[in-house]
């Protein structure tokens, strides 16, 4: 299933409802190196305080 995380998406696979497995293709693993450079993290923690 796929499922946002906010600024990117993954695909959620449970294994036997225990074990969450979080995928991403090419494209949604662009999107979350994308989110997650620092100079989007910092600006992303300035607008929260």
């Amino acid at each position: 299933m796929r499922c946002s995380r906010g600024y990117f998406d993954v695909i959620e696979f449970w294994v036997e409802n225990a074990v969450l497995l979080e995928l991403a293709t090419p494209e949604l693993a662009k999107h979350y190196t994308t989110a997650l450079e620092p100079e989007k993290l910092a600006e992303y923690f300035a607008r929260e305080n």
